[in-house]
């Protein structure tokens, strides 16, 4: 069965670009249609340009703040924020209606996105079951930091980066920490002394309680784009990351 989604480009010539200064449609709220949940400033709604044929696609706005970032919510707002994504995901899993459901979320120039207003995507696949192609060793790797709730690694079997966090939630009742954790890890790989990583990728996967990959995003290499190749951290580089983030999660396990 293919795995290749058909994409409709007559459609996606008429989406907004914050690239060409188009007027950002999240800004417009009074003006926002087929919204299916609402709370406080977020809003859940059929996405406007349904470029992806065979498959559902909703948008989450995250807030009403056009500069909003992961970077710069405070730890509670982003923990509301991804309680409701988290809450629209699973709901949508469970209708039945779909073989897989992706969320996802891109921020900055070379992530894939399109409108720079914080947003993530929900997407109800009819045909695909995504899962099928994931490895689970590619959602697993050299443990950074865990304490029985979540576990942080760093992918040796990356799915197309070179550095991939993976945060795997065991018990959903630790959804703060979960949401912490990545909070965290995005503002160090976007900081100076981690590297001034101006764009990155948020993946979630429904193994365990759930699984999200963070990662920061660059040019995308030939030999992933040739001949499927991915590249991933030797044991030295794996090191060096540990003992960059002990500094940030305080050298709890892991080391």
């Amino acid at each position: 069965m293919s795995r290749s989604l058909a994409f409709d480009s007559e459609l996606a010539s008429g989406k907004p670009r914050s690239a060409r200064h188009d007027p950002c449609p999240f800004c417009a709220r009074e003006q926002l249609t087929d919204i299916l949940a609402e709370e406080d400033d977020r809003i859940w709604l059929k996405n406007k340009y349904p470029v992806l044929r065979d498959t559902e696609m909703t948008v989450v706005v995250e807030t009403a703040a056009h500069e909003g970032d992961i970077t710069n919510y405070t730890p509670a707002a982003w923990q509301r924020i991804l309680a409701f994504a988290w809450d629209k995901w699973q709901r949508m899993s469970a209708q039945g209606r779909f073989r897989s459901v992706i969320l996802y979320r891109n921020f900055g120039p070379v992530s894939g996105g399109s409108i720079r207003h914080p947003h993530m995507q929900i997407i109800g696949l009819k045909a695909i079951d995504y899962m099928q192609a994931v490895r689970p060793s590619q959602l697993d790797g050299a443990v950074l930091w865990e304490d029985g709730d979540v576990r942080v690694t760093l992918s040796d079997d990356p799915v197309g980066g070179f550095h991939e966090f993976n945060f795997r939630l065991e018990k959903e009742r630790s959804l703060a920490v979960w949401a912490d954790r990545i909070r965290e890890l995005v503002c160090h790989v976007t900081s100076p002394a981690g590297g001034t990583c101006d764009s990155y990728n948020l993946f979630f996967y429904p193994a365990a309680q759930g699984v999200c990959k963070v990662v920061p995003r660059g040019v995308t290499g030939p030999l992933l784009m040739g001949y499927g190749l991915t590249q991933a951290p030797a044991a030295a580089e794996q090191e060096r990351v540990r003992r960059e983030l002990a500094s940030i999660w305080g050298g709890q396990r892991g080391e």
